[in-house]
């Protein structure tokens, strides 16, 4: 379960991760994003943050119950 966890939280990651390069490339290249991108990749980044926060709280709770 944890090992699952932990691969849940990797690909979490790497999509906030991937969405804020992308944000950072348009700006290095100059491009203006429209309101609806913005909005629709900050929705995708509170998704993702949502996401792993869930998945962290589920390791969290699973490394307690082996330590008590």
């Amino acid at each position: 379960m944890t090992f699952a966890n932990s691969h849940k939280i990797q690909k979490l990651l790497a999509r906030i991760k991937g969405l804020i390069l992308l944000v950072a490339e348009m700006r290095k290249m100059n491009e203006v994003p429209n309101s609806e991108e913005i909005q629709d990749i900050l929705e995708k980044i509170y998704t993702s943050a949502e996401e792993l926060d869930n998945a962290l709280n589920q390791t969290a709770q699973i490394l307690n119950r082996t330590d008590a």
